[in-house]
This record gives structure tokens, sequence and C-alpha cells, in this order.
């Protein structure tokens, strides 16, 4: 069939077909499948909930002193499909919303690609080769839950014993997905490596008056050595798919076996990838500048591929009982390496897992929730100290705790809140000017940040800055907002003292000495209660308040408890009464270090 145009060229509907093949569908399809399972298992690190579960056993060996960052590697999914397996997350939503469309896209487009002409025979083979990859993709993912489903296939996954009707049972379901499986990377080396040898020795034939130019023709040789090249190296990744695992690490044998899988993934659609490319360059084809331009764009994106993802993963399997993971997982981990946190660990000689700091106003640009958020750090109050504005404090927060849910340290379990203060002391004994720590609750005083953390003053703020960050940072010199008008506090040092729960050891001992002592993070609890004992007057709304701040000044000393907070905020029955104080410690009351006699 032959379609004349308006330029009296002759477009076949083979050419038709390869041109929406390439662009249209098979590079912009297997393009969209590579992006939709990198964010997948990207996303799968970031959750909550799977955060939460791959800390437990680190969180429970760190507090007995074995900090094994690796421990964070024993709970990675096995397969891809697991990653996704879970209908109710997100990693679910991004590939079902990105890989089913794009299989459809992919099937279209490799039906028109490989049809030619011939007898029957000719055209089912090619009609075959052209369908059954994207037939296999879909089919793997209408049964993801293979490894994500409960009953006796979670039971089946965890290596738990089932009965027998059950195995017959759910294998139904297995044998469904390997078949799937299998069709998506199976024809890479059962038909599309016999094929480009084949088209290796033998060429596209110039029909007469065809040319092919010399660039296009170099390239079509080049990109068919790859088609080659990509199933071999394929072949060297498939045995650690579907051997044992194995690692001299053994916390890392799941990452193992779903890197294996990814890896033949990648090297399997680099093939269609370069397919993709070979369309635009056989002969009897002319060139614009916007021809060559797309042609390289899509070449460069190919080769970035193959090479970032494809040989890399099986560089990393080859390599893998040679990599230090646990110095891997300490630098790659939600650990963050800003000035301050890589000051405070060489100040503290701790890793400081559990603690996250930062000079308030300032964002840490290797923060987890900086480097993982989809849109920029402007757009949201994500980054710790960000809402508090370049005042002289220090904000910590943190990290690691099983409750995701919460908005305030009351909301935290004890265990969890052990880890932190001891990560927290270790800071405040390394800065020696530590004087008040400052427990905001309540949308008015947290500034909309809706999880737990408190601020930090220093007597010598710059001085402490400079210890710690060096050069690097730049103390700052403004001092949080105080209106005497609308705002009043209040010591309740005494009303600290004699609620219910409060250790007995901080009516004797300073406060960080008694913070130190066994059952002493439970006043971190406790500071959410003072005014109402449930927390917010509604579990799910710190936007309706109580809102006040709870300052703890003097922390080597005879510590003061101060309570502030609006004027028109209702308050126990005989608090009114209390001594007021000053809304800020004295630290915050005058000019900043910088500026006095003695610094200058």
């Amino acid at each position: 069939m032959v379609i004349t145009i308006l330029d009296g060229g002759e477009l076949t509907i083979q050419t038709i077909g390869a041109f929406l093949a390439r662009v249209l569908a098979v590079f912009f399809a297997t393009r969209t499948c590579h992006w939709a399972f990198v964010s997948a298992i990207h996303i799968w690190w970031i959750s909550p909930r799977n955060r939460n579960e791959y800390i437990k056993d680190f969180a429970a060996e760190a507090a007995k002193g074995n900090v094994d960052m690796t421990l964070m590697l024993k709970y990675h999914p096995e397969t891809m499909s697991e990653t996704f397996g879970d209908t109710s997350t997100t990693e679910h939503q991004i590939v079902e919303a990105s890989v089913r469309p794009a299989a459809h896209l992919l099937l279209l487009g490799n039906v028109l690609m490989h049809i030619k002409g011939g007898d029957i025979f000719s055209c089912a083979l090619h009609a075959l080769r052209g369908a059954i990859a994207p037939f296999g993709l879909m089919m793997v993912m209408n049964t993801p839950v293979i490894s994500g489903a409960g009953g006796s296939n979670s039971r089946l996954r965890r290596g738990l014993p089932i009965s027998d009707l059950d195995i017959l049972y759910v294998f139904q379901w297995v044998l469904l997905h390997f078949v799937g499986f299998f069709c998506f990377l199976g024809p890479t080396t059962l038909i599309e490596l016999p094929v480009a040898v084949l088209e290796v020795f033998n060429p596209p034939r110039l029909a007469e008056g065809e040319e092919w130019h010399w660039a296009a023709e170099l390239l079509w040789y080049f990109l068919a050595c790859l088609r080659v090249v990509c199933p071999i190296l394929m072949l060297r990744a498939c045995p650690i798919l579907f051997a044992p695992a194995q690692a001299k690490n053994p916390n890392t044998f799941t990452m193992k076996k779903w890197y294996a899988e990814f890896c033949v993934g990648e090297l399997g659609s680099a093939v269609m990838y370069f397919n993709a490319v070979s369309v635009f360059v056989l002969p009897g084809r002319s060139y614009g500048v916007m021809d060559a331009v797309l042609i390289l764009v899509m070449l460069a994106e190919s080769l970035r591929i193959l090479c970032v993802w494809g040989i890399w993963s099986l560089w990393l399997l080859r390599a893998w009982d040679t990599i230090d993971f646990h110095y891997e997982c300490m630098t790659r981990s939600t650990m963050s390496h800003g000035p301050v946190m890589t000051g405070l660990r060489k100040l503290t000689n701790r890793q400081l897992v559990f603690l996250h700091a930062v000079q308030a106003g300032h964002y840490d640009p290797t923060e987890w929730c900086v480097t993982s958020s989809p849109v920029p750090i402007w757009l949201v109050n994500g980054a710790l100290g960000v809402a508090q504005g370049p005042v002289r404090l220090f904000v910590f927060r943190p990290e690691l705790y099983e409750n995701f849910h919460a908005f305030d340290f009351v909301d935290v379990q004890v265990e969890d809140l052990d880890l932190f203060r001891e990560d927290m002391l270790a800071v405040i004994d390394a800065l020696p000017t530590a004087s008040t720590l400052f427990f905001p609750f309540g949308d008015q005083y947290k500034k909309k940040v809706r999880r737990p953390f408190l601020c930090l003053s220093c007597e010598d703020f710059d001085a402490e800055v400079a210890r710690i960050a060096g050069p690097k940072q730049k103390a700052n010199t403004d001092v949080p907002e105080a209106s005497d008008t609308e705002e009043v506090a209040y010591d309740i040092t005494e009303k600290v003292l004699q609620m219910a729960g409060c250790p007995r050891q901080f009516q004797m001992q300073s406060f960080c000495r008694a913070l130190s002592e066994e059952g002493g993070a439970i006043i971190l609890r406790l500071f959410g209660q003072l005014v109402n004992e449930q927390g917010y007057e509604e579990a799910e709304r710190p936007d309706l308040g109580p809102h006040y701040e709870v300052q703890v000044r003097g922390l080597r000393s005879r510590s003061t408890f101060v309570l502030r907070t609006q004027k028109s905020q209702k308050l126990p029955p005989g608090w009114a009464d209390l001594p007021q104080v000053s809304l800020l410690p004295p630290e915050l009351s005058g000019p900043s270090s910088s500026d006095t006699k003695k610094a200058q």
C-alpha cells in the first residue's frame, strides 16, 4: 500500500508504522516504563511505612551499641513486582498509571514496526516478535500482587509453611506471573539476538536509486552490534537472578536479587531503544538538522540508560562482595551530611543517627525530605529549619521513629525518644554555652511544621556556629519574634515537677543530668500534655491548639520551666496567677554575641 503526500514523495505503510513505533510508541513507551520502575523503588525507600519496617532491627541493635547500617537493607524488596505489589501504595499507583498505557503503546508500535510483507507465516512470525514483549509486560502488570498479597501468598513469600492445597491454589497465580516475565524478557535472547547477528552479516539491501548516508550506515552497524552485546550481557546477569541468593553480608540478599532482575530488565529494554533508533538510519532516508538532533538525542538517552543503569547494575552484581555496604549505607542513607551535622559528628564522635540538626532559617540540601521532594523546596515547608527564619537558634528533629503520623513528642514512643535523647545530650555536651531548649506545640508556635522538633539557644551562638561549621556557615543575628501585647510567659517549674509521671530526678538535678538517667525521656512527652492531657484539642487538628511553647532555661543548673503562650489561650485553673517572666531567655533578649564589646 502506498500513500502519496503533498511534496511528491512516497511513504509506505511500513514507514508510517515504523515512525509511530519508534518515536511515539517503542522509544517513548520503553522510556516511560524505565522511569516508572526507577521511581517505584525510590518511593519505596522514602515511604514512611517502609522506613519504619526496615529500621526496627536497626534501632533495636543500635540501642545495644551495635550500629549496623546494613540492617536497613534487610527489608529491601526481592523482586520488581514486590516493589509495587501492594495496590494501596503510591509505588503501585506510579507503575500502574505509567506502565499500563505505555505497554499498550509498546504493543501497537512493536507490531507496526516488525510486520513486513511476505507469506502468512512470515507475517505471523513478525507479528509475534512485535507483540510478545508488551504482552508479557501487561501480564506481569496484572499479577503484581504475587509478592504483595496477603494470606497464603504472603506466608509463601516469607518462607513460612502452608498447606499443600494452598500451594496448588497460589501456584496458578505464580505460574501466570512467571509466564508473563518470560514473555517480556525471553524474546530478547531467543529472537532479537539471532536476528541482530543475522542482520550484521546481512545488512539492509539498497533498492534501485536509494543511497545510504555514510554516517547513517556506520550508526546502523553500531546499533546492530549493541543489539548483540546487550542480550549477551543479559545472559551474564540471568544466573544471579535465578540462583539462590548468596552474599557475604546476609542483610543484602534480597537487594542483590532485586538488582539482578532490574539489570536483566534494563539490558533487555536497551534492545528496544536501539531498535527504535535504527529505523531512522535505514537506507533511502534524507536528513536535516532536526532529524540529526532527534537521532542524537534518542541515541544519547539510550546509551545513558544502558551505561548508568544496565551496565552499572551488572558491574554492581559482579563486585557485590567487595563493596563496603556499611560505609555505603552510612553515606547514602537518610543521614544528612550538611555543615551542621558534619560538624556535630566530629564534635561528639558519634554518628548521630537518631537526630537531625540545622541552624534555624537554613535547610540542609542533603536532608532526605529535600532530596526526595518532587517539587522545589520553596513550594513546601518540608525542610527542617526553614519555617523558623534566620534566628539565633539550632533546630533539632528526631529521626527514625516508628509513629510517622506523630505531630509532637507526645505522639512518639518512649523507646524512640530514648534513642533521640542520647544523641541530643551528646550534642548539648559538645556545646559549652548551650542554654535553653524550646518545645513548640500547635501551629502558631510551630509555624505549621507538623512533626516533632525542638530548638536550642546558646549564650554565645556565634562561637558555637564557628565551632560546629567553621567558615562554612555564617551565624544568624536575628532573634525570634515576641509580642508583649499579645503573649505572656509564666514560670511553671512547680507545675511541671508536680505532674503525674514526671521523673523524680528532675526535682533534684539539672535538666541534662536528669534527662540522661533512666526514664528521663518521658518528660519530653509530658510537655505536650501540660495544657491538655490528650495533647491537642482534637488529636488530628494541631491548628486548633492549644498553642504554646515550653522553654527549659538553664540546662546545666537548676532549670526553670517557662510556658510562653497567647494571652487568649485558655489555661488550666490557677495558672494565670503564676509568676510572669520575660518571653525570651536573656541570651535572646539582647544583641547577638558578635555585636558585644567582648566579641569585637
